[in-house]
């Protein structure tokens, strides 16, 4: 599920042909992905960087489901390395795959834990009302410094 950016459209034909090949099967770009991340175990996020914290990550994690994501900034902490996903090294192809075997090979009842766990990181790291109080505290310190 996704779209193709207009910069990146030489994956088009590459997206097609592994299509063809029964690889993979591309949704494009999709409204509603609820119903799609109900039917998953695990979503996978192979990001380069740049996008601050994964509204995604965060989102399917809050529905239980296990993550695989790039080791960067905004997708890592959304993780507890083999608790409740995995990380790989961006654009590192045989990081990636070698995550998600680690995944398949688990035992159904161990993915299903990987997503309980998922689930568990974001009511404790992640509910409205902590990071509003992060929020507070980190504006109060910077209101306190410009005083002084």
């Amino acid at each position: 599920i996704g779209f193709i950016e207009k910069s990146q459209s030489h994956y088009n034909e590459l997206i097609n042909q592994y299509e063809k090949d029964g690889y993979i099967n591309y949704l494009g770009y999709q409204s509603d992905v609820r119903p799609f991340i109900k039917e998953a175990s695990c979503l996978i996020q192979p990001s380069h960087g740049g996008e601050g914290m994964s509204n995604v990550l965060l989102e399917t994690a809050a529905t239980g489901r296990a993550l695989i994501a790039s080791d960067i900034p905004g997708c890592r902490e959304t993780i507890d390395e083999g608790i409740s996903g995995y990380t790989f090294e961006k654009k590192n192809t045989l990081d990636l795959v070698k995550k998600i075997e680690n995944f398949i090979n688990l035992p159904n009842i161990e993915r299903s834990k990987m997503g309980l766990m998922s689930r568990r990181r974001m009511e404790e790291n992640f509910d409205r009302s902590i990071v509003v109080k992060t929020y507070e505290k980190h504006i109060a310190k910077i209101c306190d410094e410009a005083i002084l």
